[in-house]
């Protein structure tokens, strides 16, 4: 009789207790009584036996069994020994997350042996559970497999075709995405890939570096919205393809238009022309400086640091995020970033021509003519202003003398003179106008030397008095001389007490 391998069912799916006759009675409503030998409950786990082989297809292809009004998943092998051939032989578990439920099986697989992983079992679709915890019959887009185990783990960050998920490798402690080792993060200090250097990592259309970034161009006497236009419609120009050139074009943003270009020419192709075209990028460059001010302040901002492009191009840029870039020294990056090449480059290009066209600083002689004319202006307006001060502080002066002698004749005077003498005075006074500026001199007051070795009375009033009347009495005697010089009449004036004596005026 022929063996037939049986199938399983795992007890935790089913998530009630079963007995053997109930779930003998759930596969005879599939296949029938005839078909079935037996099944069996060990270790949680159900074997499910039928007669032929035909049989066992039939109730697989199901690939759920109805238990209870419940979609109970089959397993084609023990799902606790991954490889039937060595099943001694130590397994890893690989889960896939975040996975559109569209990508296939194959892409994983694909995914996965890039990077020199053995799948020991077949790739398998994970459940939705119910509130009670217990599988239903709905797929839920995650996918596990087993492979052989290897250290250090797999990279938990990855990406299926164009779809970025998340790989978890169960039992295993999650390895540093920079170096490798495990026992830390990306960015600790204890990272042997820490840079030593300033690290500037871009990425999609909001940063001026970035071949995304929407400006306007005008290159081979055309208008483009970014850089990304530009370099795949010379792509596909060159290739032959001018109707798709034509609608790489007129894409609405960098995106679309680099979806596009993938239609020109099998992924090889295209890296190869890429590779053998990066003066062609140069070129891109050096226009997008002239007619880009943002593109050319950021280069001009962040010269001397290190540029780097932030994205899965293992030929334009590092191969990682942007986080993991600024926290990864160059040598550890698995893309070669010649994008940030180029523009460290054309950055020291620029710099060199501004520094070209800069003037040498010339020496003077140092000189004052200017200074001087400068501030002509400023000392004429003193030394008038100084002159006009001291005349006012002699008129003020004097005014303040006669007015003195006039009040000491009028106490002598009769008190009806007096009071004729003030009416007089009040009807010839002048109407009353601006008060004069402030003189801020003080010409009343005489200045001590060092040789006068006087002290002044006590008493505030005593102390004015003596300093102040020798200086006006100077002040007094200049002033008559001058007014009396032109007069050729010699006789004494009454009403200052000036005579004349030996060709001088005296009190």
């Amino acid at each position: 009789m022929e063996s037939v391998p049986p199938l399983f069912i795992k007890d935790r799916d089913i998530g009630c207790e079963l007995t053997p006759l109930q779930m003998c009675n759930a596969i005879v409503r599939v296949i029938g009584v005839a078909k079935l030998d037996g099944v069996q409950r060990i270790n949680n786990l159900w074997r499910l036996y039928v007669k032929e082989r035909a049989a066992r297809l039939e109730l697989y292809i199901k690939e759920t069994l109805l238990i209870n009004n419940k979609h109970v998943p089959l397993y084609d092998q023990n799902p606790h020994i991954t490889n039937q051939l060595t099943p001694r032989k130590k397994n890893d578990k690989l889960t896939v997350k975040n996975i559109p439920l569209s990508v296939s099986n194959s892409m994983i697989e694909d995914m996965l042996v890039q990077q020199n992983v053995v799948l020991t079992s077949t790739i398998r679709y994970g459940y939705i559970r119910d509130e009670d915890g217990n599988l239903t019959g709905f797929k839920s887009g995650d996918r596990f497999l087993y492979v052989e185990a290897f250290d250090p783990p797999i990279p938990r960050h990855q990406e299926v075709g164009m779809f970025p998920c998340i790989v978890i490798h169960h039992g295993k402690m999650m390895a540093c995405i920079a170096c490798g080792q495990t026992g830390h993060k990306v960015g600790d200090e204890q990272c042997a890939a820490k840079p030593v250097e300033d690290i500037v990592a871009f990425k999609s259309f909001q940063h001026p570096l970035s071949n995304h970034f929407p400006c306007q161009l005008k290159i081979y006497d055309l208008n483009f919205k970014s850089l990304e236009h530009a370099y795949f419609w010379r792509m596909a120009s060159e290739m032959g393809k001018p109707e798709l050139a034509e609608q790489i074009k007129n894409a609405r943003h960098a995106g679309e238009a680099k979806r596009l270009s993938k239609e020109i020419a099998a992924d090889e192709v295209r890296w190869q022309w890429e590779m053998n075209n990066t003066d062609t990028m140069q070129m891109l460059l050096d226009v997008k400086a002239e007619q880009c001010e943002q593109f050319k302040i950021c280069l001009m901002e962040n010269q001397g640091k290190l540029l780097a492009e932030a994205t899965p191009s293992k030929f334009w840029a590092t191969g990682l995020s942007p986080y993991v870039t600024q926290h990864t020294a160059p040598q550890y990056w698995p893309g070669q970033n010649m994008l940030g090449a180029l523009l460290m480059e054309l950055s020291r290009k620029l710099i060199t021509d501004i520094s070209s066209q800069v003037p040498p600083l010339v020496a003077s002689e140092p000189t004052t003519q200017g200074i001087e004319e400068a501030i002509m202006p400023f000392n004429e307006a003193t030394e008038s202003t100084s002159a006009n001060k001291e005349a006012n502080s002699i008129e003020s002066v004097s005014e303040q003398e006669m007015s003195t002698e006039q009040k000491k004749e009028e106490k002598t005077k009769d008190p009806m003179d007096a009071a004729s003498t003030h009416k007089s005075r009040a009807q010839t006074r002048s109407p009353p106008g601006p008060r004069p500026p402030r003189s801020f001199s003080t010409p009343h007051r005489r200045i001590r030397s060092s040789s006068d070795n006087k002290t002044p009375p006590h008493g505030k009033k005593n102390a004015l008095k003596e300093l102040a009347t020798p200086k006006l009495m100077d002040i007094r005697q200049v002033f008559k001389r001058k007014t009396l010089a032109s007069s050729p009449v010699d006789e004494v004036d009454n009403n200052t007490k000036l005579h004349k004596q030996d060709g001088q005026f005296v009190t």
